[in-house]
């Protein structure tokens, strides 16, 4: 093909996109869209970019010394017991009170502790002598080894009326009997303070407001007192 010829054909090649180029643009022009929501939503966005997000500045707590007062702690009246017990009276009276009474209620090992206390105090006397003069029939210096929960109920009913002035009444009880076990025209004649158990005891008229028993009213008020 000769060069005039390649010339031409693509001259009427260009006139032809050319024209069709031409009639796109006439027949099918470009219509402006709608780009509104494109701006609306670059709007929000430049105002979110100029929202300042306020947050409040956290003031230092200011905390105020606080003065305790402390009040002087209340003086604790301990009990003086005005019998000294010594080992082996402690184990006499215990051994008394084992045999007259180790299966009795708690309170009636007080009570008869309290009737050797009472008779101690008044008369002046030993714990040795006490059994004697008051004739106490009961002795049991092996009950640790018979009943060792019953033994630890007279130690600790012994304790706590020579050491700790728990007394089981502010009566000036010197006697006690077993009714079950006898009859006691001379106990009943006595004055009549309380039944515990199997025993009742008494004390004596005299020893009422007797000043050897303000001790018992004493500490009765003070450490309080078991009832039976």
């Amino acid at each position: 093909m000769k060069r005039t010829t390649r010339i031409t054909i693509a001259g009427i090649v260009l006139c032809f996109l050319g024209v069709v180029f031409f009639m796109c643009i006439v027949l099918f022009p470009i219509q402006d869209g709608d780009y509104s929501y494109l701006n609306k939503v670059n709007e929000s966005q430049e105002q979110e970019t100029k929202i300042e997000i306020y947050e409040p500045k956290a003031e230092p707590m200011r905390i105020e010394p606080q003065i305790i007062e402390f009040e002087p702690e209340p003086e604790i009246e301990y009990y003086e017991s005005p019998i000294n017990l010594t080992e082996d009276d402690r184990w006499f009276i215990e051994s008394v009170v084992a045999g007259e009474c180790a299966y009795e209620p708690y309170e009636g090992k007080l009570a008869v502790a309290q009737c050797y206390f009472d008779a101690m105090i008044k008369d002046g006397l030993t714990a040795r002598e006490v059994k004697e003069v008051y004739q106490y029939a009961g002795w049991n210096p092996d009950l640790d080894k018979q009943n060792r929960k019953m033994y630890i109920e007279v130690m600790d009913a012994v304790h706590d009326i020579f050491d700790m002035g728990q007394f089981v009444t502010e009566k000036p009880i010197l006697f006690f009997y077993a009714p079950s076990l006898c009859d006691s025209p001379w106990h009943e004649s006595q004055n009549y303070a309380m039944t515990i158990g199997g025993h009742k005891f008494f004390y004596l008229t005299e020893d009422e407001n007797a000043e050897w028993a303000n001790i018992l009213l004493t500490n009765v008020n003070e450490y309080g007192i078991i009832e039976p």
